[in-house]
């Protein structure tokens, strides 16, 4: 914690008296976080109980990705939403589990925000570690006017806000505003996030890679190699890595931030395009990575620098450490061609 008296910092306070790491955040976008917040707490105690409350398993419907859909799925967006139409500065919203943009409040907001309501619901029923990740981005056109489902397409440099949460044994929340990244858990006692690191920043090299290696003979040559690469001994170099691979991203990608390593979704021949979601993951989860003193691209070029052409796009992501990050892009350079 930033305070030499180890003062325990609640999010409220944060807010109102860090503002060297938090400029931009304006009253209405404070109340927006403030009711994310609440949505996340929600979320993961719902979560906790979804056993005893009979809300594990399917509902019985696919997704627009061809996704089974996880009751919570359905339940954790509904408390996004209700988030975001109490907080009556969003003007639209993207969740990947709702084909079109949803329209919210008047035509007065002045925010687009996107979500994924539950990131790694397969590790639900198995009481595994998931997550929700947000984008809060500002709306280009005229206050007043019907907002135009077009600003939803912008490239991840326009984000004003990007966090997460991760349901673990404590509820961390995560977020950057762009003047770095910070680290919050709920103390249960009281229902307060405390503020546990300020201005986080990733290593610069870890010894970690992760990665869903079951698909591996799908894989690209580069990104083969570079699995071997990371599983040959060099003690120069720390190899081999440690493989860790838990199916929720929020949850791999915070380890990755806490010790150092890289997270890999590559194209596979199943999903040509990549699978991993450009505007509520690749994008938020690039901003905070970024914020904190690492890199995210797509195998050719910066995740936040690419422009979307559909709310649902699909992108493979390489994130992580910088040099694990240009470690891979040198494989990837030299054996995609």
């Amino acid at each position: 914690m930033s305070d030499e008296n180890n003062k325990r910092i609640t999010f409220e306070e944060f807010i109102k008296t860090d503002q060297k790491h938090i400029s931009g955040v304006d009253n209405e976008l404070t109340a927006l976080l403030k009711e994310i917040l609440l949505a996340g707490k929600s979320i993961s105690s719902i979560s906790g109980r979804a056993p005893i409350s009979g809300l594990t398993g399917t509902d019985g419907s696919v997704n627009q990705h061809g996704d089974k859909v996880k009751k919570l799925d359905l339940i954790a967006e509904e408390e996004m939403v209700s988030a975001l139409r109490r907080a009556t500065s969003v003007c639209m919203a993207v969740s990947e589990e709702t084909e079109e943009v949803i329209h919210l409040n008047s035509e007065n907001g002045n925010y687009i925000v996107s979500f994924d309501p539950i990131d790694g619901s397969a590790n639900i029923d198995t009481n595994l570690s998931t997550g929700t990740i947000f984008s809060i981005s500002k709306r280009q056109s005229k206050i007043g006017g019907k907002p135009d489902e077009e600003e939803v397409l912008q490239t991840g440099d326009v984000q004003v806000v990007a966090g997460y949460f991760l349901y673990g044994p404590a509820l961390v929340f995560c977020f950057t505003a762009g003047s770095g990244l910070h680290q919050f858990i709920l103390d249960s006692d009281t229902g307060t996030f405390i503020l546990v690191r300020e201005n986080c920043k990733i290593p610069g090299h870890g010894t970690v890679y992760s990665i869903n290696e079951g698909g591996v003979e799908t894989f690209s040559a580069g990104v083969k190699n570079y699995i071997r690469y990371c599983q040959e001994g060099d003690p120069a170099t720390g190899r081999p890595y440690l493989s860790r691979y838990c199916g929720a991203m929020v949850a791999d990608i915070h380890r990755i931030l806490l010790e150092g390593g890289i997270f890999i979704y590559p194209r596979t021949d199943e999903f040509p395009s990549g699978k991993v979601r450009m505007l509520y993951e690749c994008n938020p989860m690039s901003f905070i990575i970024e914020e904190a003193g690492g890199m995210s691209v797509n195998g050719r070029k910066r995740i936040m620098e690419v422009e979307p052409d559909d709310i649902h796009q699909q992108s493979p992501i390489f994130i992580g450490s910088t040099q694990n990050v240009k470690t891979v892009l040198s494989f990837l350079e030299n054996q995609d061609q």
